[in-house]
């Protein structure tokens, strides 16, 4: 039995599922906002075979469509809080690697809830950059230079006719 486990690609398919789970968790936790986990999501289940995903990260709406066609598929919704969520469908005829879709619906459950409260309270870099450049004017007023005083100007002598 364990032979045929370990030769038959049983215990391949667990490490390899534990280290794509493991890379996404860190990947997660290292997105600098929420295009950065979208990223994070997308690369690896569009990796993993999924073929269409939907996900809402603080309010973003992220969607990489699946393949056009007819082909029947399954889906799979995670709610997150704050009506967040992670959505993928998957062809039936896609081989399913069972020993990942639950570690994965964990992962993404456990994880994506702090990390996106964290970037929820994070300012953004637009707001960052705003920030420094609020800080650099001392008035959003028009410099004008001051105005010299001039004598009233010369009236022309009419001429005589």
């Amino acid at each position: 039995m364990a032979g045929r486990a370990l030769f038959g690609g049983w215990l391949q398919r667990l490490m390899h599922s534990q280290l794509v789970l493991y890379g996404l968790d860190r990947a997660l936790a290292a997105a600098p906002d929420e295009p950065g986990c979208w990223e994070a999501i997308r690369r690896t289940l569009i990796e993993a075979g999924f073929a269409g995903l939907q996900v809402r990260l603080n309010g973003r709406e992220f969607r990489q469509p699946g393949p056009a066609g007819d082909r029947p598929c399954w889906q799979l919704c995670i709610p997150l809080p704050g009506g967040d969520y992670v959505k993928v469908e998957r062809s039936y005829d896609s081989p399913v690697q069972t020993l990942f879709v639950g570690p994965l619906v964990d992962l993404l459950h456990r994880s994506l809830p702090g990390r996106l409260t964290a970037l929820a309270s994070t300012p953004s870099t637009d707001a960052m950059a705003l920030a420094r450049l609020a800080a650099c004017v001392d008035s959003f007023e028009p410099a004008v230079a001051p105005r010299a005083e001039s004598s009233p100007p010369r009236q022309r002598p009419h001429p005589v006719s």
